[in-house]
């Protein structure tokens, strides 16, 4: 009978640590009022989790009610083809894999300086982007799969490894701007840019140049020295500028805007002004009163909204932590309990 007590015990046990885990670690998505992004809460961080349907252009803020956004979860943004800009913020340091997904309508983006990890697939079919900028290292592979609008990538200084499987799948890409800090470039076998439209713009007697030496791909040495690529079309506008001969024509439409005479006639009070203003003036008071009548009823219907959207909804699904920290204690009662089933076990022997 104790036995079979001691077993319902530790049964009860072993469910009260999962419901423990549960509640204690589980996340739930929050969505921002001002932003109406959708996001998680780690700890004093904050990971973005998505964005309501129907806002193009989304800003992610530096904060969220107090807490620093420091990640852009996996598939944060993914399949959303009505987004077509999105700016983040200098506190980002981590974007999991596929968080860009399926933005197709995302011509460039800026990658802050503060990011220091990226996973795979993060720009998964962006197939309108043309240019980026990588802060970090990228040791992964497939980043840029399917882009195949791209046509410029940019390591900044200070990145120490790249693998170049990250443009695989981007048939439009034409340069790739390497620094002196790069030590370690990785590729799949088979992968082959002896062949490709793809040139290396590298650093003078760096790692990059004799890897590109070695594997036969084209490069150009430009010293640190990034072109932007835009230089000549910057430089038409200027030539443009020049005096082609017709300006006097243009500024013949500014002379003949002179005051012809009968302006002044036109300008005279008619007399019947007054009379037609007064109606209107009633009609703004009446108009007024029944705006404010609509805002009230507005700002009932947003508070009621506002009250249902300020409820959390729960993700359904433990994070890393929870899962981790939610078994120690599950493992830990097992081994406690076998222990003393053992010992118990061992006791009763002996006593026969």
């Amino acid at each position: 009978m104790k036995s079979k007590k001691i077993l319902v015990v530790f049964i009860f046990l072993i469910l009260l640590s999962l419901l423990f885990s549960v509640k204690v670690f589980a996340t739930y998505v929050y969505i921002d009022q001002e932003t109406r992004l959708h996001y998680k809460v780690v700890g004093n961080e904050i990971t973005i989790s998505g964005v309501d349907k129907g806002i193009t252009k989304v800003n992610i803020p530096e904060n969220i009610e107090g807490k620093t956004v420091t990640t852009i979860g996996m598939g944060a943004f993914d399949g959303r083809n009505d987004i077509t800009s999105i700016i983040i913020p200098n506190t980002v340091k981590y974007i999991e894999s596929q968080a860009f997904k399926g933005c197709e309508n995302i011509v460039e983006l800026q990658i802050p300086s503060s990011v220091t990890s990226m996973d795979n697939l993060v720009f998964e079919n962006c197939k309108s982007l043309k240019q980026m900028e990588i802060p970090c290292n990228l040791t992964v592979s497939s980043t840029f799969y399917g882009c195949t609008n791209l046509e410029k990538v940019i390591f900044s200084n200070g990145v120490t490894s790249i693998s170049l499987n990250n443009f695989d799948r981007c048939p439009n890409l034409k340069e790739i701007y390497i620094p002196s800090s790069v030590t370690k470039i990785t590729k799949r076998v088979g992968l082959d840019f002896k062949d490709s439209n793809i040139t290396f713009y590298v650093d003078n007697n760096s790692y990059a140049m004799n890897y590109c030496q070695d594997n036969n791909i084209r490069f150009v040495i430009i010293n640190g020295e990034k072109p932007s690529g835009n230089e000549n079309q910057e430089q038409k506008p200027s030539e443009e500028q020049k005096p082609s001969g017709n300006e006097n024509q243009e500024q013949k439409p500014s002379e003949e805007q002179k005051p012809s005479g009968n302006e002044n006639q036109e300008q005279k009070p008619s007399g019947n002004e007054n009379q037609e203003q007064k109606p209107s003036e009633e009609q703004k008071i009446n108009e007024e009163q029944k705006t404010q009548g609509q805002q009230k009823e507005e700002q009932k219907t947003t508070q009621n909204n506002n009250k249902n959207n300020d409820k959390t909804i729960a993700s359904g699904s433990l994070p890393k932590a929870g899962l981790k920290y939610g078994i120690m204690p599950i493992i830990i009662l097992i081994v406690i309990v076998s222990v003393f089933f053992y010992k118990k076990h061992s006791n009763m022997k002996d006593i026969k």
